[in-house]
């Protein structure tokens, strides 16, 4: 509980740090660090958190089952959170326009205001896969889509729960499904391996840059009940995997209903999968983030960047097997079942990331391409480094979304220098009539362009993990850390201080505001005449209320030991 000098303490800052709250001017002076690119992303006050829903009574009802989310982070970043509406089945050319045209004047036309922490609620044929990615050109995407209801209440729940938890040093997991396949072969030897020394070298070495401890693991034959053992612990965790997403059998192929339960769940050869049911039903990473490295493993698209390529090859007389069964167009595309599944779990984890098509090598192999004996570089090279850092972000309690930025910005890199490297080929004519290696060049860009774009988090963006035990979370500028408690401290600003700290007239005007909304008025309402943002009023009545009832509790202690002294 606060303490009176811990209440007074803020209540002073906030009046200091936000200056005087009679002047709409100074309202607005502290609404423009809203979706600051250059704060903090940790800072929901400055970076600000929304929900997307599909337009219609489907929005609606999705925004009711996630009330108590809503509400506290409305709390956390101290404004009302915005609801947006998108049109269901935008490609990405109709997903361009509808940001470009309508999206603005759902945060009021002032890009100051623009949330940033977008959390998109429902499956893709209810916001597209098109929508999220265009939203995550520079917002903090994460979608949370369930089979049931309940299975959103389940979801809320766990996260409330998780920002209540004690905290506790977290570990990072890296596990391989050895199937004896080469893909799971080499992202072992070029992610699994390196990304684990590092972690377990820095932890060593820098252990408050890295503080959790680091295991790995993935049995020489593949053994799904060795990592269900593994993940079950309570210890919060961040799991990168590596392993094949299940894919329709060759004797024929999944029904729509199946492909949605079974597709993209992680597969362990001849030893079966861990499927939906599996992740439903027993404890797998509580409270934890899972990077799911699996073809498919947070969803399925309506149809695959890739499958053009596909259909070409196989055009050719190439056979393509499970992988071109599996990207069938499917009526709208889906959030993979284990993927639902895991954020429904009360006993399961907060985010995961995985791929929404085809996972390939490019995001964490290094690529030289060009003649013989004087290849050159492609971007990002040493990719695997980006995976330690979204390891390193996410064990150190930054939110997922935040965390997720090193390999958004690694995209931005990539698209930058796929632009150039094509104009360089028109240049010099046409792309066909470029030199070979110009042509490799330019199609290990697409590649790696498509293989980092497919990344899509599931679940809050603004998840985190607690902080390790001994710990707090990095202050944001924006919500000072509130000073040691001591009670004897006289009050600043109160009638013994003669209101020395703050302005008195701002003192009065606010304790009247305050009193109002205690008994009734709407926040709202006075807010408006006071031309302040409601969120300020807000916090300042709770404020004013905590130091009230700290007051109150120390009145009544004194009483009760004044009338035993008696």
């Amino acid at each position: 509980m606060s303490t009176l000098s811990d209440c007074c303490r803020r209540r002073q800052r906030l009046l200091l740090r936000r200056g005087s709250l009679g002047s709409a001017a100074g309202a607005r002076g502290y609404e423009q660090f809203l979706s600051d690119i250059t704060a903090d992303a940790n800072d929901l006050v400055r970076q600000g958190w929304a929900i997307v829903a599909p337009a219609g009574p489907q929005g609606a009802h999705l925004e009711a089952l996630v009330r108590g989310l809503v509400r506290a982070r409305a709390e956390e970043q101290q404004a009302d959170v915005i609801a947006i509406r998108v049109p269901s089945g935008l490609d990405t050319a109709a997903a361009i326009a509808w940001k470009k045209d309508a999206y603005p004047a759902l945060y009021g036309d002032d890009e100051s205001r623009r949330p940033r922490y977008l959390l998109i609620l429902g499956d893709l044929d209810q916001v597209s896969l098109d929508t999220q990615q265009v939203l995550a050109q520079d917002g903090l995407t994460g979608r949370l889509a369930c089979t049931s209801d309940d299975g959103y209440g389940a979801y809320v729940d766990k996260v409330l729960a998780s920002q209540r938890a004690a905290p506790e040093r977290p570990r990072a997991v890296f596990y391989t499904v050895h199937d004896g396949t080469g893909a799971t072969a080499a992202g072992h030897a070029r992610l699994i391996q390196p990304c684990h020394e590092r972690c377990a070298r820095t932890a060593r070495d820098k252990p408050n840059a890295f503080p959790a401890s680091v295991e790995a693991h993935g049995a020489p034959a593949p053994d799904p009940g060795e990592l269900l053992g593994l993940v079950a612990a309570r210890q919060p965790s961040v799991l990168l995997s590596m392993s094949h997403g299940l894919g329709p059998p060759r004797r024929r192929p999944w029904s729509p209903a199946e492909a949605r339960t079974h597709q993209g769940a992680m597969s362990f050869g001849s030893e079966g999968a861990i499927t939906a049911d599996d992740l439903a039903r027993a404890p797998f990473l509580p409270g934890g983030v899972w990077i799911y490295f699996a073809c498919l493993g947070a969803g399925t698209p309506r149809a695959s960047a890739y499958r053009h390529w596909l259909e070409m090859l196989a055009a050719q007389g190439m056979e393509l097997g499970p992988a071109g069964a599996a990207l069938r167009e499917l009526d709208g595309g889906f959030v993979s079942g284990p993927g639902k599944a895991a954020l429904a779990n009360p006993d399961g984890p907060l985010a995961v990331l995985g791929h929404f098509d085809l996972a390939w090598s490019y995001s964490y192999e290094e690529l030289r391409v060009g003649p013989a004996g004087d290849p050159r570089r492609v971007t990002g090279s040493n990719r695997s480094l980006n995976f330690f850092q979204l390891m390193s972000k996410l064990v150190a309690g930054e939110r997922a979304g935040a965390a997720a930025l090193a390999l958004r910005l690694q995209l931005d890199a990539v698209g930058a220098e796929l632009t150039a490297h094509y104009d360089r080929c028109k240049r010099a004519g046409s792309v066909e009539g470029a030199a070979a290696a110009d042509r490799l060049a330019l199609g290990h860009l697409w590649m790696l362009h498509q293989d980092l774009l497919g990344y899509a988090l599931l679940g809050d963006p603004a998840v985190r993990l607690p902080p390790a035990s001994g710990e707090r979370p990095r202050a944001s500028p924006s919500e000072p850390s509130a000073g040691p408690a001591d009670p004897a401290h006289p009050v600043p600003g109160g009638r013994g201080e003669g209101h020395r700290d703050v302005d008195a007239g701002v003192l009065d005007r606010l304790e009247r505001a305050v009193l109002a909304v205690a008994s009734g008025d709407s926040p709202g309402a006075i807010a408006v005449q006071l031309g302040v943002p409601r969120s300020e009023l807000v916090e300042a009545a709770e404020v004013y209320r905590d130091a009230g009832r700290a007051a109150l509790a120390r009145l009544l202690q004194r009483r009760d030991h004044d009338g035993g002294s008696r």
